[in-house]
Parts: C-alpha cells; sequence; structure tokens
C-alpha cells in the first residue's frame, strides 16, 4: 500500500495533467464585488471559474471589436 501523496504533491500532478492538456494557471487580483459576481456566474450557471473567465474574454474581445478603432486606444 502507497503512502498517500502530500497535498503540494497532488497540485503539482494536477497542474502537470492541465499543463498537458494546453492550460495555464493563471493568479489574478480583482476587487472583492467583481471576485463576488464571477463566483456567482460560476455557481448559478454550473460552470467552472474558469469556464467563465473565458467566455467573458471572448465577449470583451467581440464587445472591443466592435467599436470603432480610436475609442479602444
Amino acid at each position: 500500500m502507497s503512502t498517500p501523496a502530500t497535498s503540494t504533491a497532488r497540485t503539482r500532478a494536477y497542474r502537470k495533467r492541465l499543463a498537458e492538456q494546453g492550460f495555464t494557471t493563471l493568479s489574478i487580483s480583482v476587487d472583492s464585488d467583481t471576485a463576488r459576481r464571477l463566483r456567482t456566474i460560476a455557481r448559478e450557471h454550473k460552470q467552472s471559474m474558469g469556464d467563465v473567465l473565458k467566455m467573458g474574454s471572448l465577449l470583451t474581445l467581440r464587445a472591443l471589436a466592435a467599436l470603432p478603432r480610436n475609442v479602444a486606444e
């Protein structure tokens, strides 16, 4: 019987698996209202925080692309 892995070892293995699937770990700081909003969206729509952020980035790109060039700069 093997010894259970430490929390650090499990985290490293998890991040390695994600990297092998093309994912990147991202650390961000946002105000508490934004954090609460993102968590609420993820929970209410049964999505991961990563999926919420991915969709948010795509919607932002679409919105910015629709602006006149001089407004986005």
